[in-house]
């Protein structure tokens, strides 16, 4: 089994192997320790794909202040596109928190990816070094934070899946020491437990119209076709995963609800960034959805926003425009309607 190591601690030459172009990561000390040192978000991936499909992550990581977000990289296709699982301190200044952030051309998706599916506690203080294992295998990710031998998170659908190139990632600064990549014995256990059974999605309608980005002041681009995409496991419509989309851009978004009868129902629904929907081309709803802590953590919920609307009999056009704001965080919507998510 290879394994491969990289301390951080005799200089420049630890980074030989890293790309680290316009990233701003250098070697740095902490408290008369020297690690790596990143804060821009850029990833810091290695030039070359080591040749694993099992494998072990593992190294020491700290955040020197009470907010900053440290952690691991695999599965890289390129600088814009990556499996990535970090660390952040939280309120308690005893316990972090462990999120699950697949990178989708360029822009992170834990607005997307939320709850005990892609996140969890674990023990991580601020200025302290905490170690971090990442046991990857081509179904999954086990997360282990600190002296335990049980997984804090198991993640058992990779969204861009294992295979690619490896690396670090950091915002606000953070630090990693003694870096190490090992190959492991393939599992004879599946990434599957309790708190992680598959989504029941029988009431899923799994499928949008999505116009290309455009200026929202422009409209979209009458000749352009729009791209048929399918929604996440969440329920949730990931705008990252179809293509580049970027500050102050639109699309476009056209579903459809099949009514029995006509009559009154209750759809509920959330997003980020804006949104402006209609229903039956009757403008519903306008707002915004973003990251504004304490008030809003931005994150896509289906009851962020409960409106009532009256179906007509036979089919009925639901349809959006949703506008990328905040570029880095993850853009999407999701709605249920009587119950149904659609």
């Amino acid at each position: 089994m290879s394994k491969w190591k990289w301390n951080f601690q005799n200089g420049e030459d630890n980074l030989q192997d890293f790309d680290i172009e316009n990233g701003g990561s250098c070697i740095r000390e902490w408290e008369n320790t020297e690690a790596l040192f990143m804060e821009s978000s850029l990833p810091v991936l290695l030039f070359e794909e080591l040749n694993v499909t099992h494998f072990r992550l593992q190294g020491e990581v700290l955040v020197p202040g009470e907010v900053g977000f440290v952690g691991f990289i695999f599965g890289a296709a390129d600088a814009q596109n990556y499996e990535s699982v970090y660390i952040c301190p939280t309120d308690d200044p005893e316990v972090g928190e462990i999120q699950y952030d697949p990178f989708m051309n360029g822009s992170s998706t834990w607005q997307i990816y939320h709850g005990p599916r892609y996140q969890a506690p674990a023990p991580f203080s601020p200025g302290k070094w905490t170690t971090m294992t990442l046991d990857v295998t081509p179904d999954g990710v086990a997360v282990y934070v600190g002296q335990t031998t049980v997984p804090q998170l198991v993640v058992n659908h990779l969204q861009l899946g294992s295979a690619g190139r490896i690396g670090l990632w950091g915002y606000l600064p953070s630090y990693v020491r003694h870096f190490s990549v090992e190959e492991i014995p393939a599992a004879a256990r599946t990434f599957l437990d309790h708190k992680d059974q598959p989504f029941q999605t029988e009431n899923y309608n799994s499928h949008w119209s999505v116009s290309h980005p455009y200026l929202r002041l422009e409209g979209p681009d009458a000749s352009s076709e729009y791209v048929n995409a399918k929604v996440e496991e969440n329920g949730t419509l990931n705008l990252h995963r179809l293509f580049p989309f970027g500050q102050g851009e639109t699309v476009k978004v056209i579903g459809e609800y099949l009514a029995d009868k006509p009559g009154t129902g209750i759809i509920g629904f959330g997003f980020s960034d804006h949104l402006k929907l209609w229903i039956n081309e009757e403008l519903l709803y306008e707002g915004e959805s973003k990251w504004a802590p304490p008030e809003s953590d931005g994150r896509i919920r289906a009851d962020f926003c409960q409106k009532e609307v009256s179906w007509q009999e036979g089919r009925n056009i639901i349809s959006a425009e949703i506008t990328n704001l905040e570029t880095l965080y993850g853009c999407g919507f999701c709605m249920k309607v009587n119950n149904q998510v659609i």
